[in-house]
Order: C-alpha cells, then structure tokens, then sequence
C-alpha cells in the first residue's frame, strides 16, 4: 500500500511541476530577450493661439472685477444694515439703475 502511494506522489511529481534546481534553462531565456528600448518623446511644436484667447481673458478680468466689486459692497450692505450706516455703492447703484426705474428704487 506504502508502495502504491509512493509511486503515485512520483507520477504526480513528474506530470505536475517541474521542480528542477538547474537554472541554465531560465538564464538561457533570460539573455535571449531582449529588452525593448522606447523611443524618447519629440517635443511638440507651440501652438499658435493667436490675439483671442488673451482678448477673452481680458474680458473676464474685467468682469471678474466688477463682480468682486458688486460682492465687497453687498457684504457691506449687510454689515451697514446693522450697523446703521451709509452704506457704499459705487457699483451696485449703477447696476441696479439699469434693471429698476429710479421711481421704484428707495429714496436714500
């Protein structure tokens, strides 16, 4: 019975891995590939962008300013409400003259 056991653990050995100590066969295939060697990247030529996008830019400086402009004085407004003081506006009164008549707007 020991026997057939035996026999059986060799049969496996030999169809299922093969568990040999000799690396030759490994640094063989190891020295037959070789690495690839990756091209190095070419630069890209500049684009050329023309006057537009720093037309756009401009643009949105500008507005970028009046609203942190408009956003200052409403805070302001707030803190005046409670503080009952003239409140600035500098830009917000323009603004608001431009969607609202001066008949419907508060008398200051």
């Amino acid at each position: 019975m020991k026997a057939r056991k035996a026999a059986a653990l060799e049969e496996e050995d030999e169809e299922g891995l093969d568990l040999s100590l000799d690396e030759t066969e490994e640094e063989e295939a190891e020295e037959e590939e070789e690495p690839a060697v990756a091209a190095g990247a070419a630069a890209a030529p500049p684009a050329e962008w023309g006057a537009l996008p720093a037309v756009m830019l401009l643009f949105s400086l500008i507005v970028l300013i009046v609203v942190g402009l408009m956003g200052f004085e409403l805070v302001q407004g707030m803190w005046g409400f409670h503080k009952s003081h003239k409140v600035t506006s500098l830009v917000i009164d323009p603004v608001t003259r431009i969607f609202v008549d001066d008949k419907e707007l508060p008398k200051e």
